[in-house]
């Protein structure tokens, strides 16, 4: 069961990921360039989304090395399960980093006024920099 837990929770990690950057994808397909504060607004809520799906995947990853943890201490696991954890980790880490790319591309959206710029250029520190949105 547990072994089963540790992977299944990296692979929920990598099908959250790729769905929520297909969702950046279809907006970006759809919104090439941040014209009105309508298009802003929708910008802002698919990154509302990102974030809390950024929220949900610290879980998923965090909680197989607590569980191989607890694991090893109730000897229900071997030192040598940590492969469990680590190769699906690095799973993980190789689809973040090729589906970081569509991250970057949505932060340097075109925008069409200055006005809405600095909400975008705004909405990025947030996205960047915080655990959750402030708007």
């Amino acid at each position: 069961m547990i072994l089963t837990l540790l992977v299944a929770m990296p692979a929920a990690s990598i099908v959250s990921a790729v769905y929520f950057m297909s969702v950046l994808k279809q907006f970006m397909g759809g919104t090439p360039r941040i014209e009105t504060a309508a298009d802003l607004e929708t910008f802002k809520s698919v990154v509302k989304k990102q974030m809390y799906a950024a929220l949900v995947q610290i879980g998923l990853l965090g909680l197989p090395i607590i569980l191989y943890l607890m694991g090893m201490i109730t000897r229900t696991l071997r030192f040598g399960d940590f492969v469990y954890v680590l190769i699906p980790n690095l799973a993980v880490i190789v689809v973040g980093r090729i589906l970081r790319g569509v991250e970057k591309k949505a932060q340097r959206l075109p925008v069409s006024d200055p006005q809405l710029e600095k909400a975008r250029d705004e909405i990025v520190y947030t996205w960047e920099k915080k655990p959750l949105p402030d708007w």
